[in-house]
């Protein structure tokens, strides 16, 4: 935005996690990039206060006013495998932990000074919220009108934005309407705002690259480390549902048990011994159900509940990320082996390279855990790429279509060190193209 005559500098206000290794994570990871880190509140519930507990500085600390706040919460009350048996927001309180944390979100906004925000969730938010006439995503909405927000979402999938994986997300992108300090409303009011959001993030559209070319070379010392790793811990053994396995099995003309050959590719894998017993069996299963074409299987869940990898113009784009997976790899020319939380981490768009202590200190469940809850990292950059971009700045600077050149997209995804395709471009889309993107893609 220099040559738009705009100077943005960004100063990191505070963070707020509950959980003490990810706090670890946060510090070490402004240490080691140098920058200088604001609080780090423990309770997302106490936001709206004065003070809050900071772990930090080991003490209560005022809770300061932000230009953006970047928020969401856990995804587990909205996800469709999960369970409704009531409405997730009117208590104030679920068992994920979202209630909590959306609450801590409004109180924040209603007792701090703060003009814009960005919310992410599931895209399971469009089903039907706790009063049976409206979906989680309207619910939301309103609560951000209450507090004074003008809001818009949008649906959209990562692999719009130069990352080789499946993941579709709500977006909500909330600006304050009334007496906002940096933003000139009068100018350009919210309406407007949205519209040229919404232009100006088709331009930011990159096409991935291959899954192949992001995850870790095979002769990276990591991969041995956490074979290793694997070997010395043994397999985990866990119950699961026989009968319903056999039953399964029986359905696809298989027979329960039998084990893969032992000359077989997978069977000779040293990786193979590491599995527990019902992840072999998923595994077996999975070669049924989808013997080629395939370069991931997630074999961390049930037999239903297999996930796959898949070829999206002649690129392989991995199943979404998520927290507890197990997925074996098959790249092509290579020998089959698990994927490694730090190649979750890489595919959710996350710079590994540019904090390698912090990766190689951190435990692999710590990144599993981050790697599957985080926003794919290049959806927030091009929303807010295309928020700064669409609105009208105080102090005189006004921004408009044209004013941020397609260099600025380009240089902002090298921060990420991501290798993208060419620029989608809609005119250039097939009839086909443009069904696919209209399911990844949708604004309200």
């Amino acid at each position: 935005y220099r040559g738009a005559g705009l100077e943005l500098t960004f100063k990191h206000g505070f963070s707020c996690e509950n959980d003490p290794k990810k706090r670890d994570w946060i510090q070490s990871l402004f240490r080691e990039l140098g920058v200088q880190e604001g609080c780090l509140f423990q309770q997302a519930e106490h936001m709206g206060r004065e003070k809050a507990q900071c772990a930090k500085h080991g003490q209560k600390c005022p809770v300061p006013c932000v230009d953006l706040l970047l928020t969401g919460t856990s995804c587990r009350d909205f996800s469709k495998a999960t369970k409704k048996n009531n409405d997730v927001l009117g208590d104030h309180k679920s068992l994920g932990g979202s209630a909590q944390t959306f609450w801590g979100v409004l109180d924040y906004l209603r007792a701090h000074v703060v003009s814009m925000c960005l919310f992410e969730n599931v895209d399971a938010l469009e089903e039907t919220g706790g009063d049976e006439h409206h979906s989680y995503l309207q619910i939301l909405r309103s609560y951000f009108y209450e507090v004074g927000f003008a809001s818009m979402s949008a649906l959209l999938d990562c692999q719009l934005f130069a990352l080789p994986e499946e993941r579709r997300r709500y977006y909500i992108v909330a600006v304050k309407e009334v007496a906002n300090p940096i933003l000139d409303l009068g100018l350009r009011p919210c309406e407007e705002i949205f519209q040229v959001l919404q232009d100006f993030l088709k331009r930011c559209e990159r096409t991935p690259p291959c899954l192949s070319q992001v995850l870790l070379k095979e002769d990276d010392m990591r991969i041995e480390k956490y074979l290793n790793e694997r070997l010395a811990q043994g397999a985990k053994e866990t119950q699961y549902n026989v009968a319903a396995s056999i039953s399964t099995f029986r359905g696809e003309g298989l027979v329960w048990g039998a084990t893969i050959a032992e000359d077989s590719v997978w069977a000779s894998s040293p990786w193979y011994p590491t599995l527990a017993k019902y992840q072999r069996s998923v595994l077996q299963f999975s070669q049924a159900q989808c013997a080629s074409n395939t370069m991931c299987r997630d074999i961390s869940q049930s037999l239903q509940r297999i996930r796959y990898s898949k070829i999206v113009d002649d690129r392989h784009v991995a199943a979404c990320q998520m927290p507890g997976q197990m997925v074996w790899l098959e790249k092509p020319e290579c020998p089959p082996r698990l994927q490694l939380p730090i190649e979750s981490l890489i595919i959710q768009g996350f710079p590994a390279q540019k904090v390698p202590v912090l990766c190689e200190q951190a435990s692999g469940h710590v990144i599993a855990s981050l790697a599957g809850n985080m926003m794919a990292a290049t959806v927030p950059l091009a929303l807010l790429i295309s928020l700064f971009e669409s609105a009208q700045w105080r102090k005189g600077v006004g921004f408009g279509e044209g004013t941020a050149s397609n260099g600025c997209v380009v240089e902002a995804l090298r921060c990420f060190e991501i290798s993208t395709g060419v620029v989608e471009n809609e005119e250039q889309r097939s009839d086909d193209s443009r069904v696919k993107t209209l399911k990844r893609r949708r604004f309200a």
